[in-house]
């Protein structure tokens, strides 16, 4: 199984139920977007679902280092 090189990140903005601040990581891109995997997927809105990525504009992530 591969492994897949990710970037800690976090959202500046809110987007699928997560609130701006989530941590997680970047995993790649996708459609023009970022794949963002939140690093608690269950802390989420409650009317949103828990997921275990997202779509994300670039704008709307800063990454780590």
């Amino acid at each position: 199984m591969a492994t897949i090189e990710t970037t800690p990140a976090v959202l500046t903005s809110g987007v699928d139920g997560y609130p701006a601040g989530t941590h997680g990581h970047v995993a790649g891109r996708r459609q023009g977007c970022l794949v963002f995997i939140p690093d608690a997927p269950v802390r989420v809105a409650r009317w949103a679902r828990p997921r275990t990525s997202l779509l994300v504009p670039p704008a709307l992530v800063i990454a780590l280092h």
